[in-house]
């Protein structure tokens, strides 16, 4: 028997979502409260090196392994439990240590006692970003503070630097292999982490970055900036403003409001996360973005509009957090499955949906057996005979 296609008639898997690219289809899984979840309001993810998902929710952090969620909250009185159930911000660093940035100051997690210890080097205040630059500096960002961290031989965080802002912080991105660190408050900012000087890029001098909220670096080293309204694209290595040419008005990134994340995937496409508007997914050259939006009748699309965060891990999935649904996971690798019910001049068989087996003959012709008989079709699944 020559059995060449695998063929799952009868068990179904819709698309939904606007077709991108080369006319693919999205798929989403959903996770909820109901599921597990402590908190369906989302505000960041990471995968860490042991294949755990971590999500930090406005009502505890969520530890993922694939099947349930462990949850850990604030205890009060227990100097082992977060500062705060809110979790803002995540980190997993070169030597394996997870971060988490509360709204209530930095906490660490110790595996061996899965608990938390406190890191009272920086105040009790919001961590809006962490990050480790080349060196295996850590960076937290709190109220108009950035925080510069290195570890000990005992491997315990130590304080670099603090350096004055003057205004919030709302994310921290690296430069290639420069010393230099781009970081956002209400203007462009670069971050010299060898003399601790700070300054204003000249971008956000002459106002042409107006705004800027999240930042994220692609694999052509553009430096996506999102703003109140749209995106701008810079160019690391020229530092020069790219995004004229995508200057458009559905399809393109400076007329889609909100952007509250930014992901780039397996197939460099840019994904987009707005806080009002859905999804915004560019194909490979970024000259196109198309919406993925909710569809209430398809229970694979995304479920909500209002999203928070997106995340792109390891192997190649990505995490979408909402504001009030819970995650949105789409797995490119995932099996996908067409609906191969047969058809006689166009029209669905619906009496075929009922398989019991199928077989390819040498000329290339399906053989399929139903509770209603056989069918004898073509290599597209049109009825030929029965």
């Amino acid at each position: 028997m020559n059995i060449i296609r695998l063929l799952i008639i009868g068990f179904l898997i819709k698309s939904t979502a606007i077709a991108f690219g080369q006319s693919e289809k999205i798929d989403f899984e959903h996770f909820t409260m109901v599921n597990g979840l402590s908190s369906d309001i989302i505000n960041c993810f990471l995968k860490d090196n042991q294949g755990f998902m971590w999500i930090g929710t406005e009502n505890g952090l969520n530890k993922f392994d694939g099947y349930t969620f462990k949850i850990y909250k604030h205890i009060p009185q227990d100097s082992t439990s977060l500062t705060d159930d809110a979790v803002i911000s995540l980190l997993q660093d070169k030597l394996g240590n997870i971060l988490i940035g509360t709204k209530s100051g930095l906490v660490q997690y110790i595996p061996e006692m899965d608990a938390f210890k406190t890191n009272h080097l920086i105040p009790s205040e919001e961590i809006t970003a962490l990050y480790e630059d080349r060196k295996g500096n850590i960076y937290a960002s709190c109220a108009a503070s950035f925080y510069q961290m290195a570890y000990d031989k005992t491997n315990n965080l130590t304080l670099t630097r603090k350096i004055w802002a003057g205004e919030k912080i709302f994310d921290v991105e690296s430069n290639a292999t420069s010393p230099v660190l781009w970081i956002v408050t209400d203007t462009l900012g670069q971050y010299n982490s060898e003399n601790g000087k700070l300054s204003r890029h000249s971008s956000s001098i002459n106002n042409i970055t107006t705004n800027p909220k999240i930042l994220y670096k692609d694999s052509r080293h553009w430096l996506w900036i999102s703003r109140n309204q749209g995106v701008d694209i810079l160019s690391t290595s020229t530092g020069k403003y790219i995004t004229d040419s995508l200057r458009f008005t559905f399809n393109n990134p400076s007329s889609i409001s909100g952007v509250v994340g930014m992901c780039e995937d397996e197939k460099n496409q840019m994904w987009l996360a707005s806080v009002s508007e859905g999804l915004y997914i560019s194909d490979s050259k970024r000259k196109k973005f198309d919406a993925i939006r909710h569809n209430p009748s398809n229970p694979y699309s995304i479920n909500t509009h209002q999203l928070k965060c997106i995340y792109k891990d390891n192997s190649g999935v990505i995490w979408v957090g909402s504001q009030n649904e819970g995650i949105n996971k789409y797995d490119p690798n995932r099996q996908k499955f067409k609906d191969q019910t047969p058809e006689i001049n166009g029209h669905i068989q619906r009496a075929n949906r009922s398989v019991k087996s199928i077989y390819q003959d040498k000329a290339g012709f399906y053989w399929i057996g139903t509770d209603y008989g056989l069918n004898k079709t073509d290599s597209n699944f049109h009825i030929l005979k029965t």
